[in-house]
């Protein structure tokens, strides 16, 4: 057995044991449409990993959900990843095992720069996007962040000072 696996049923174990409150909540609702569709984004290195799976079916031991997995499309200028195929998997392995519905999203169109997050095109736009700052927490994961935390706060210091 894994440790995935382990992880997933020792979850599953201590939710329906402590929360029969949550149980009954759930029952009252399937076999219905009152559920929520979470709709969760992988990132490679940033929220795949098993234990990012045992966090959800926490935050999410209350909740009557399904849950979709998107595969992050990859575009120029980011600095995000897309998660590998096998990770997507333990992951969804892990949620069911926790007894949520889990489905990962196929993606179609990301060698054309049009799947989902890529629509658009970047050389038509008027000015580039945003370099945005991370947040903190995601700092110390994301390679080359803090350097680019500091050439945003260095570029709105510009534009605010009407530098170009």
């Amino acid at each position: 057995s894994s440790t995935a696996e382990q992880l997933a049923a020792d979850t599953a174990s201590s939710s329906s044991n402590s929360n029969s409150s949550s149980k009954q909540q759930q029952s009252k609702a399937v076999g219905s449409d009152d559920f929520v569709v979470i709709e969760y984004v992988l990132l490679r290195d940033v929220n795949d990993t098993d234990a990012d799976a045992m966090r959800l079916l926490e935050l999410l031991s209350n909740v009557y959900c399904m849950i979709n997995l998107i595969v992050f499309n990859p575009h120029e200028g980011t600095r995000f990843q897309r998660s590998t195929e096998e990770q997507a998997k333990r992951f969804r392995q892990i949620l069911m095992a926790g007894g949520k519905v889990c489905t990962v999203r196929m993606s179609k169109g990301d060698d054309e720069m049009a799947a989902c997050g890529q629509l658009g095109n970047p050389e038509l736009s008027p000015r580039p996007a945003p370099l945005l700052k991370p947040p903190a927490r995601l700092r110390e994961t994301l390679p080359g962040a803090a350097a680019a935390a500091a050439a945003a706060t260095a570029r709105d210091r510009m534009q605010a000072a009407g530098v170009q």
